[in-house]
C-alpha cells in the first residue's frame, strides 16, 4: 500500500511553537505510512532549515504578511493539483483559510485544520487577522476535523463560534531524550552569559511580542530583588527592535540593569533549560499549549507559569500557576520556588519530568496523529 500523501499548510516557518511542533511531526512520522511535504504562505523562516534536514521537502507561496495576494491562492491551488495530497492539514488561522478555499478549488476532499491558540487579543495585531479568525469560525464546518493542542483552545474557539464537524485534541509531544537535564550545558551556557555556577538564575522564553507580557515579568524581577537580590533574570527569544528597546528602557526604569539579561534567540534551547533554576511563562493570554513549559519540565526545570491555555495542565502539581497580569502573585511564585532548599526543588523537577514523560511525549503525539490520519484515509475510501 503507497504511504498516506499529506501536505502541511503554515503560515510561516519562523521560531515558534506550531512550526516546531510541525517540524517534529513530519519528522517523526513513519515515511513508509506517510509522505509528508510542507508549504509556507510566507517566505520561511530558520524551522525551514529543519524540517529540510529530516528529508522533508518545502516549498513557500512568498507571500507578505498582512497582504491580501490573489496570485498566493492560485499558486497553492496549482500546487495542490499537481501534488494531490490525499489530506491537506492547514495549520494557524490564515493557513486555514486560504487552504480551505484552496483545497476545495482543487477537489482535494480531506481537509484537516490545527488551531494552536486560545483567546487571542486581536486587537493587537494586523486587522487582517481579526477578519482571517472570524471568518474561520463561520466556515469551521467544512474541514473534515479540527485539531486543537488544548483543551482550553477547544473551549474558547467553541465560544469564538466556531462548530467543527469533529473536534480532535492532540498535545504537543516532547522528545524527553533531547530534552533532559544536562548539567554540562548547564555550566557552559552560564559561563557564556558570565552567571557563576551556584547563581539563582529564573529564565523567560518567548518571541518578543505583547502576548508574553514581558512587562509583567519585568515588574515581578523588580520585587523579587526587593527579597532575593542574589538572583538573575535571562530572557531568551527576539522580536521587532522597538519593542525589545521599550523593554530595555522599563528594566532600567525598574532599576534591574545589574539583573536582567537579554540573551536573544539560541539555537540550543535544551541548553538553555539546562542553565535555568525556575522557567516563568508570564503570557497575558492567546498560548493553546506552550512548548516552553513542556519542555523544561522535561529537563527537570520547575516552572511558574500564568493560568493561560494549558499551561496550568502541563504543569499539574510540579510547579506554581499564578494569574495573568498580576505582577505580584507572579513574583510570589518565584520567590514561593527560589526559598526552597535545592534538594526540595530538585524533587520537584524530578516529578517534573516524569510527568512530561507519562502525559506528554513526543511519541503519544506521533501515535495520535497517526490515528487521526489513518481515520481519515479510511473514510476517504
Amino acid at each position: 500500500m503507497p504511504p498516506i500523501r499529506i501536505l502541511h499548510l503554515i503560515t510561516s516557518l519562523d521560531i515558534g511553537g506550531a512550526e516546531i511542533t510541525l517540524a517534529r511531526l513530519v519528522g517523526g512520522l513513519n515515511r513508509q505510512e506517510f509522505e509528508s511535504r510542507v508549504v509556507s504562505l510566507i517566505p520561511p523562516g530558520p524551522v525551514m532549515k529543519l524540517v529540510e534536514s529530516q528529508g522533508i521537502p518545502v516549498d513557500s507561496l512568498w507571500m507578505q504578511p498582512g497582504q491580501v495576494n490573489p496570485a498566493g491562492l492560485f499558486n497553492l491551488i496549482r500546487l495542490l493539483r499537481a501534488y494531490q495530497p490525499d489530506i491537506l492539514q492547514t495549520w494557524l488561522y490564515h493557513a486555514d483559510f486560504l487552504g480551505l478555499l484552496a483545497g476545495k478549488l482543487s477537489g482535494i476532499s480531506t481537509i484537516a485544520w490545527n488551531i494552536r491558540s486560545s483567546s487571542m487579543d486581536f486587537a493587537r495585531y494586523r486587522p487582517l487577522s481579526g477578519l482571517v479568525a472570524r471568518a474561520c469560525a463561520l466556515l469551521s464546518s467544512l474541514p473534515q476535523v479540527v485539531v486543537v493542542n488544548s483543551q482550553t483552545g477547544w473551549r474558547q474557539h467553541e465560544q469564538f463560534g466556531y462548530h467543527p464537524r469533529r473536534w480532535e485534541l492532540i498535545p504537543n509531544g516532547v522528545d524527553t531524550t533531547l530534552f533532559l537535564p544536562n548539567p554540562s550545558m548547564r555550566s557552559a551556557l552560564r559561563s557564556e552569559w558570565g552567571l557563576f555556577a551556584n547563581q539563582p538564575v529564573v529564565g523567560l522564553v518567548g518571541r518578543l511580542d505583547p502576548q508574553k507580557d514581558h512587562p509583567t515579568f519585568l515588574s515581578a524581577a523588580a520585587q523579587v530583588i526587593q527579597k532575593y537580590p542574589a538572583v538573575s533574570f535571562v530572557c531568551v527569544g527576539d522580536g521587532p527592535s522597538h519593542y525589545l528597546t521599550d523593554l530595555k528602557t522599563l528594566t532600567r526604569t525598574l532599576g534591574l540593569e545589574q539583573h536582567v539579561i537579554w540573551a536573544g534567540p539560541h539555537r540550543q534551547m535544551s541548553a538553555v533549560y539546562n542553565a535555568f533554576d525556575l522557567l516563568v511563562l508570564s503570557s497575558a493570554y492567546g498560548e493553546g499549549f506552550p512548548n516552553v513549559v513542556a519542555e523544561a519540565m522535561a529537563c527537570s526545570v520547575p516552572c511558574v507559569v500564568t493560568d493561560v491555555g494549558d499551561a496550568g495542565r502541563i504543569v499539574g502539581d510540579c510547579g506554581v500557576i499564578v494569574p495573568p497580569r498580576d505582577s505580584t502573585a507572579l513574583a510570589e511564585g518565584v520567590l514561593r520556588l527560589l526559598l526552597l532548599s535545592a534538594a526540595e526543588r530538585e524533587w520537584i523537577g524530578r516529578r517534573a519530568r516524569q510527568r512530561i514523560q507519562d502525559k506528554f511525549s513526543l511519541e503519544q503525539m506521533l501515535a495520535a496523529y497517526k490515528a487521526l490520519y489513518l481515520s481519515l484515509s479510511s473514510q476517504e475510501e
